[in-house]
């Protein structure tokens, strides 16, 4: 099996026990899966993904990093009102927004390899979701339902492990309730990465602060950092040598061309 993984971090235990783990140790089951991530990733130059111009959709669809939790997982933001779901289905740029859901994760897997590489003990990041602005018109319009099935379905199939939890915060209760209908519809490890906060911002801060320090979180997600989160695209220009106190130390000096 080695000798069909092309990149030098694919023949590393820390990738393999990736899909293993998929597969609840299923040898056979677990090459299958993964001849077919690298068939997939064949036919899709994901090797190329990343250098590709993204500029349009980096500004209207950002995701940035607030810092590390406190077992040193880089934690991802993003926030609802930042992203008009059904704008990238009506441009017809529906194809495009696709890719770009791989191309999110693929820079997220890069940012925790380049951590692994520095000697952190990483091999998971954390998501943070702001739904403050969420509407249905514009996030949860039927077409929308096409971008997230397929980011479920390319993390479950092509990026296993990555996430260690998705959590989403000031949801709107009839969202709630929606979610309790259909959460018994995936399969379960899709279904315990998803954390799910209403809009008790006293509720839902004190469950964030006991996995992050107030010190790497923004105020809006219940911090004092005054310093703007990165980028991911920034942090992608520096990878090498990357860690928590890297990312802090960007925060910083980013922060100063920002005012």
């Amino acid at each position: 099996m080695r000798p069909q993984l092309s990149l030098d971090y694919m023949k590393k235990d820390i990738y393999l026990i990736r899909w293993l783990r998929a597969t609840r140790f299923d040898i056979k089951a677990a090459e299958k899966m993964l001849t077919e991530n690298l068939e997939w990733r064949k036919e899709n130059d994901m090797e190329n993904i990343l250098n590709e111009d993204w500029s349009d959709f980096e500004s209207n669809y950002p995701i940035e990093l607030q810092g590390c939790d406190k077992e040193g997982r880089p934690v991802s933001s993003g926030n609802a009102d930042d992203w008009d779901v059904r704008g990238v289905t009506v441009s017809g740029k529906l194809h495009r927004g696709i890719r770009y859901i791989d191309r999110v994760i693929e820079e997220a897997s890069a940012i925790v390899r380049a951590m692994q590489e520095n000697g952190d003990n990483v091999t998971r990041l954390v998501q943070l979701i702001d739904m403050r602005q969420f509407n249905f018109v514009q996030h949860g319009c039927p077409v929308c339902i096409t971008l997230y099935v397929y980011a479920i379905q390319t993390y479950r199939d092509h990026f296993p492990g990555t996430v260690h939890k998705v959590i989403m915060l000031n949801v709107p209760s009839y969202f709630l309730s929606i979610w309790r209908l259909i959460r018994h519809l995936l399969p379960e490890e899709e279904r315990n990465l998803i954390v799910l906060h209403g809009r008790d911002e006293t509720t839902w801060k004190k469950a964030l602060l006991k996995d992050i320090d107030y010190t790497e979180l923004t105020t809006e997600y219940g911090g004092v950092n005054k310093d703007a989160p990165v980028e991911i695209t920034e942090v992608a220009l520096h990878r090498a040598g990357l860690s928590c106190e890297r990312l802090r130390a960007m925060r910083k000096e980013m922060s100063k061309y920002r005012l």
